[in-house]
């Protein structure tokens, strides 16, 4: 058995919309993927189980940026996913000199954008949310998750998850 050593990200961009945040986004927090859990105690169980009754509702993710930018401030939209979010970047393979290309698709909504706070002759942080409402994943070129509540739609390593769902639903 091989130990696998953890994936680093060397390199990223930013993009929000057609602006580019190279050289001023500093970090990233991509969404957590949360099945909500309700605990299940019913005859013939010989202890409460979990069951996943869905996924909680908190989908975002954030980012920072330095120097104050205006354009993330007022960058709202009045549609569920209007606002489109790409990182491009670098993986490198722990165990190795290999690096492979990721990139990242958020469309959401700017749910928060805090300027912090101004001083004078420093650089001030942007930090910005977004609700989430699809996702996409790629490594290498390949699709490993997509995600898209609205169309009813998760595919996770091109296997889609929710095809026989909205078959039942006459949505194919």
């Amino acid at each position: 058995m091989s130990i696998v050593l953890p994936r680093i990200l060397r390199a990223f961009d930013l993009y929000v919309g057609d602006n580019n945040y190279a050289g001023t986004c500093e970090k990233i927090k991509l969404p957590k993927n949360s099945p909500k859990l309700e605990e299940l105690n019913a005859g013939g169980l010989s202890r409460p189980l979990k069951v996943a009754v869905g996924y909680d509702a908190d989908w975002e993710m954030s980012f920072s940026t330095k120097g104050l930018d205006f354009d993330l401030l007022v960058n709202s939209n009045c549609s569920v996913d209007g606002v489109p979010i790409m990182i491009l970047g670098s993986l490198g393979e722990g165990d190795s000199c290999i690096e492979r290309a990721f990139k990242a698709y958020f469309w959401g909504q700017i749910q928060e954008a805090d300027a912090g706070d101004l001083s004078l002759n420093e650089l001030s942080t942007n930090d910005v949310t977004l609700a989430v409402a699809r996702v996409q994943y790629f490594v290498d070129g390949k699709e490993i998750y997509f995600e898209d509540p609205m169309n009813m739609i998760r595919r996770i390593n091109g296997k889609d998850q929710l095809a026989e769902r909205r078959r039942h639903l006459g949505r194919q």
